[in-house]
């Protein structure tokens, strides 16, 4: 039976630790297609691994989350970092779209015979993760899409004009989601995205940042601070301190939905 989460926020504070996100020796594998372009990360070893499909946001690319996609690598999952085919289309049906085309050609690319990827996916375990535009993006696969069985998206977002249908997609979504948002995140404020999805939607859980930005989800991101007589304050959370908090929070809803990468299922 599949696990309900209720509508929650929680606001934590700056206390976390460092996270050492260590790339794990793999080798990517590249795939093209009508969605776009995906860079796939396998852990060593045999056997199936738990899929993360890895969605940038808007006006960034992929790459941007590298640092993502490596942590999850190391924790045993494989991560296809998906590359929209126009990363400045505003239209979230339009990602989705193209996000389940990946997840078709990830499909057929586990089927095959003799394929790179054959038989190293547990399609049964499928996770979408997302930041911005992206996270709309996960949401919208989450509410559709059978496949996905949990969902993490950093402060999802979409034009004002979209906005009414990301929180339709709220209203249909079952599966566990978690929304990571930042209290100084002026570009998709939880109170206008994060907070009514969450609110529509009984499996989706909220978790902020007092100094958490909207940039900072990604690499290189921006952290501003101001001189004081005290030296420089801090008015966003350190870059590197907000990709760990993402990574870590990531890493623990996954587990706790699919269980660990190496149970079997």
């Amino acid at each position: 039976m599949q696990p309900m989460w209720h509508a929650s926020l929680v606001v934590l504070s700056l206390a976390l630790p460092a996270l050492g996100l260590a790339a794990p020796a793999v080798r990517p594998i590249q795939l093209k297609g009508s969605f776009g372009a995906m860079t796939v990360r396998v852990p060593t070893g045999g056997g199936a691994h738990p899929l993360v499909l890895l969605q940038h946001g808007w006006l960034v690319h992929a790459k941007q989350y590298d640092f993502l996609a490596e942590h999850l690598v190391a924790r045993g999952f494989a991560v296809a970092s998906l590359e929209q085919p126009d990363n400045t289309d505003l239209r979230p049906s339009v990602w989705i779209g193209h996000a389940q085309k990946a997840l078709d050609h990830l499909e057929a690319e586990n089927a095959a015979p003799g394929a790179r990827l054959r038989g190293k996916l547990d399609l049964a375990r499928v996770a979408a993760v997302g930041h911005s535009l992206g996270g709309a993006t996960v949401l919208g696969l989450a509410a559709t899409d059978a496949r996905i069985k949990v969902a993490v998206a950093a402060a999802p977002a979409t034009h004002a004009r979209f906005r009414a249908e990301l929180l339709g997609y709220a209203e249909r979504i079952s599966v566990p989601v978690l929304m990571l948002g930042g209290g100084v995140d002026f570009i998709a404020p939880p109170s206008l995205f994060a907070r009514p999805v969450a609110a529509r939607c009984r499996s989706c859980r909220v978790e902020e940042q007092p100094l958490a930005n909207h940039l900072n989800f990604s690499s290189p991101g921006l952290t501003l601070s101001v001189p004081t007589p005290f030296g420089m304050l801090p008015l966003t959370m350190d870059g590197d301190r907000q990709r760990a908090w993402l990574a870590q929070r990531t890493t623990a809803w996954l587990d706790q939905a699919l269980g660990s990468p190496g149970a079997s299922r």
